[in-house]
């Protein structure tokens, strides 16, 4: 058996210089083969060819990538679609109860709204098709996620804050949450999904006479599996959020997501707010602690930009990466806007600028600890 590898990226971008390929499409799919892993990167056989690639996906050596040609130009960049390896009869088990996470929540989500969106919704059964339609619906969009009087709640309504939010209201307002926080639909769409497909697989009484009745046509079986494979995906990345401040090390680490709706397509907004010690130039008690806010745009159509600010006392520095030369040229644009509004603030602007390339590393570092989320011997 195989089972799905967690993926902690989405996309492969090819080096600009010395990659020969056969002639590809955009759009086209492919099987790559990881042959091994450098301090470079992976060493990748595409269609016979083989190609190192800055990346920092954990995979075995030997297993395959199914992928999909996103850009020819400046750079071939080739999206993960799926991930699996061989499997021991104990991972199996676990693979089959534990929903995997699928990287950022927003690219859980993309699938399950372009699927509320298209014809295929009205076959869905009714209470699972209008619980994806209000999880839809509440899904902010780029303006609100941008303007200060707005970012609030949508952050407030991201999941991450579902529990206080509950503990916080009146009982007869508790239906209000439950229909505009992200986490509180997700839990909604997985339990109608459930049901839904409860009723679709034939019982043991059904299968040795009469036919139990069905929610769902069998048809549709897939189709349900794979949004509760998503719909899972999402609330398990929250959770795992939601766990990340008593996890880290740090006296200050909060991580939040945020899924944007534009169109058709669902980006991703990462935010990361850390507090360290005292910089490496600091000496004594008195060394002041430094704030590191990390802000990553995930688009569908753009790729990402990411943006790393650093606050030590009243010195503030900020540093853009972006691989895409249209995106970048936007983002240089406006740092004479932000350097201004820094200055604004009475804080010092020691360096304010934009790198057209990747982030050096990946600042994703959320991860379940070593030792588990519960306590074995509590």
């Amino acid at each position: 058996m195989r089972v799905p590898l967690p993926l902690t990226e989405t996309t492969l971008r090819l080096p600009q210089t010395g990659t020969r390929l056969p002639p590809l499409t955009v759009g086209q799919q492919l099987e790559v083969l990881v042959e091994s892993r450098k301090p470079e990167g992976l060493l990748l056989n595409v269609l016979g060819r083989r190609v190192t690639v800055p990346s920092q996906l954990q995979v075995p050596n030997g297993e395959r990538l199914t992928v999909q040609v996103q850009t020819l130009q400046p750079q071939v960049s080739l999206k993960i679609l799926a991930a699996t390896t061989r499997a021991t009869e104990t991972q199996a088990q676990l693979a089959r109860l534990l929903p995997q996470q699928q990287g950022p929540v927003g690219h859980a989500l993309a699938p399950v709204t372009r699927t509320v969106e298209s014809p295929q919704a009205q076959s869905l059964p009714a209470p699972v098709r209008d619980v994806l339609g209000r999880l839809a619906q509440a899904l902010p969009g780029r303006a609100e996620a941008t303007d200060p009087a707005t970012l609030r709640r949508v952050l407030e309504h991201s999941g991450l804050f579902l529990e206080r939010l509950l503990s916080r209201v009146p009982v007869r307002e508790a239906g209000q949450v439950a229909n505009t926080d992200v986490k509180a639909l997700l839990q909604r769409a997985a339990a109608a999904l459930r049901q839904s497909l409860g009723r679709a697989v034939p019982t043991p009484q059904a299968q040795g006479g009469s036919s139990a009745p069905t929610q769902a046509a069998p048809n549709l079986v897939p189709v349900l599996e794979g949004l509760l494979t998503q719909v899972e995906s999402a609330l398990s990345r929250i959770q795992l959020l939601q766990l990340q401040p008593n996890i880290s090390q740090s006296p200050l680490d909060l991580t939040v997501e945020v899924p944007l709706r534009d169109g058709a397509d669902v980006d991703n907004l990462y935010l990361r707010i850390r507090k360290d010690g005292g910089g490496v130039e600091a000496e004594g008690d008195n060394a002041e602690p430094v704030y590191q806010l990390v802000v990553r745009l995930d688009f569908e159509r753009f790729g990402t930009a990411q943006a790393t600010l650093r606050m030590q006392g009243e010195k503030v520095s900020a540093v853009w990466h972006s691989e895409n030369p249209s995106l970048s040229e936007a983002i240089q644009q406006h740092l004479p806007e932000l350097e201004s509004r820094i200055r604004g603030l009475g804080l010092e602007a020691e360096s304010v600028l934009c790198v057209n390339a990747p982030p050096p590393r990946s600042t994703d570092d959320v991860r379940q600890p070593p030792s588990g989320i519960f306590h074995e011997q509590a």
